[in-house]
């Protein structure tokens, strides 16, 4: 069962001299599964290979391409691994309680995630130190999915049920 479909990059450059080496001239879909990351080819939607296996419940995933790292959460979202393109191997970086999705703002390196168990917004330099929470509490409710624009300073999230306030006149607005 695919659990995330995560992103559309030509990037298999960063795969030189594995399997994918063949297929580095299309683009592919990176994804993530109960026990590996897998990438398909946009074109055909044909399985290219396997970028690492043998994972416990993985589930978020993005890619810093520039860098060649691709990163992950695992073991039903307690932990975010890595792994340096080509042929590093995989180390755990960060726990935590229950990742829902990881982005990575490809200007500084940044690793922000959703936690749905602290209900948090998190980040954290690449190698997982320098941690910080960066929104809690009232302001995150369920939080699923999260995006960064690094030209803007945006961070884009998506949650179950929206937050919202109520003004003396009954109008209400959804932040």
């Amino acid at each position: 069962m695919l659990l995330i479909w995560v992103a559309l990059f030509g990037f298999l450059s960063a795969l030189q001299g594995s399997e994918a080496d063949a297929n580095s001239s299309s683009p592919v879909i990176f994804y993530s599964n109960e026990d590996s990351i897998r990438y398909i080819g946009v074109n055909d939607l044909s399985v290219r290979g396997t970028l690492i296996s043998g994972l416990t419940k993985a589930r978020a995933l993005a890619l810093y391409v520039e860098r060649g790292w691709i990163v992950w959460s695992e073991k039903d979202g307690t932990e975010i691994s890595r792994l340096h393109l080509p042929g590093g191997t995989k180390e755990v970086i960060l726990h935590t309680l229950e990742v829902r999705d990881i982005a990575i703002e490809w200007e500084t390196g940044l690793i922000y995630w959703t936690d749905h168990g602290k209900e948090t917004i998190e980040v954290a330099r690449i190698d997982g130190s320098y941690r910080k929470t960066l929104i809690s509490g009232q302001y995150v409710a369920n939080p699923m999915a999260i995006a960064v624009d690094p030209l803007r300073g945006y961070v884009g999230l998506k949650m179950i049920h929206a937050l919202s306030n109520s003004t003396r006149g009954g109008s209400r607005n959804v932040l």
